[in-house]
């Protein structure tokens, strides 16, 4: 499987094996928006030392248009957050023109559609397991992958 970057570039998801991989849609301008990027960026350098962890944001803008600029203000945006995970090309999670990579993730996990932006966290273990969080903040996330990259 593999799925385009913010700048075009297509990224075969075989570079992930053996890591962490956490999945989740994202919006500029989205009520979530600050607390979750700002969280993501934390999340990010806490475990990136690690090297075992590398974090997929889908910028998304099928809820109330929250993401309606192109693949390059998105990416100024992401920037100015501090963001250094990333960042993925805009994309639909949902109906007729979900991207292949969501319609799996949900397929696997049994997860519902995705009901708004920054809404689910997929996160794929070393192993290709899946597991879906809905309605958690990122930070949430830092525990339970740190203790798993702790016993490997």
């Amino acid at each position: 499987m593999s799925a385009r970057d913010i700048n075009g570039n297509e990224l075969s998801f075989e570079q992930f094996r053996g890591h962490f991989t956490i999945v989740t849609n994202v919006a500029s301008s989205c009520g979530y928006t600050e607390s979750h990027y700002s969280q993501l960026v934390e999340l990010y350098s806490m475990l990136k030392p690690s090297g075992r962890v590398y974090i997929l944001a889908f910028p998304c803008n099928q809820f109330g248009n929250q993401e309606p600029g192109s693949n390059g203000e998105i990416d100024y945006f992401a920037k100015s957050k501090g963001v250094e995970f990333i960042m993925m090309d805009k994309i639909d999670v949902n109906g007729m023109d979900e991207h292949v990579v969501y319609t799996y993730l949900k397929k696997i996990t049994r997860t519902p559609p995705i009901r708004w932006n920054f809404n689910t966290y997929f996160v794929i273990d070393p192993f290709g397991k899946v597991e879906s969080h809905t309605g958690i903040e990122p930070l949430q996330l830092f525990e339970p992958i740190k203790n798993r990259i702790d016993e490997l």
